[in-house]
């Protein structure tokens, strides 16, 4: 049975959107509710149709990414860094959403890198960068990372910093 709907956010739209977390697209999704701790960086658990942080399932490249961990009921999505992200599909069940995240998959020749810096008040940092090349031979990497630091809703310092890092090999056979 197909889902009720599916929404797709291509590599453009989460560019060019306006959000820092992949809970932050999920707010676009009719009948999603984010439950924000705080600032950004802060545990974001979504609530799917007014059933909390389990109404959510997460897909990594086809993998179940599941919860784990002392508060293991459901992923906080804040977790996933949007810019090492090539597409998120997610489907509209009867009281169940699934979230398929997509790495970067370069299939093109020529070579893509990133560079971003964005500094902002109260000790607001965010850098990512990643370089993606492929051969003729077929054969190809992508390298990236991303580093988040934010400060509590207060304004004083914060312990909070996110780092991920990413490495892919690939093969993609030629004529």
């Amino acid at each position: 049975r197909p889902p009720l709907t599916r929404i797709v956010f291509t590599r453009d739209s989460i560019e060019w959107g306006d959000a820092a977390t992949v809970g932050d697209l999920l707010t676009q999704v009719p009948g999603v509710f984010l439950w924000r701790g705080g600032y950004t960086g802060r545990p974001e658990p979504v609530s799917f149709q007014g059933r909390g942080a389990a109404s959510a399932e997460y897909y990594l490249d086809g993998i179940p990414y599941v919860p784990a961990g002392l508060d293991s009921v459901g992923v906080d999505p804040a977790l996933f860094s949007i810019s090492l992200l090539e597409r998120i599909e997610v489907e509209r069940w009867p009281g169940q959403l699934r979230v398929h995240l997509f790495t970067k998959g370069h299939d093109r020749l020529a070579p893509r890198s990133r560079i971003g810096i964005a500094r902002g008040d109260n000790d607001y940092a965010r850098y990512e960068a990643s370089l993606e090349r492929r051969f003729r031979t077929g054969f190809g990497f992508g390298l990236g990372g991303d580093y988040l630091s934010s400060p509590t809703a207060s304004g004083r310092s914060s312990d909070y910093s996110n780092t991920q890092v990413w490495a892919q090999g690939s093969y993609i056979p030629s004529e």
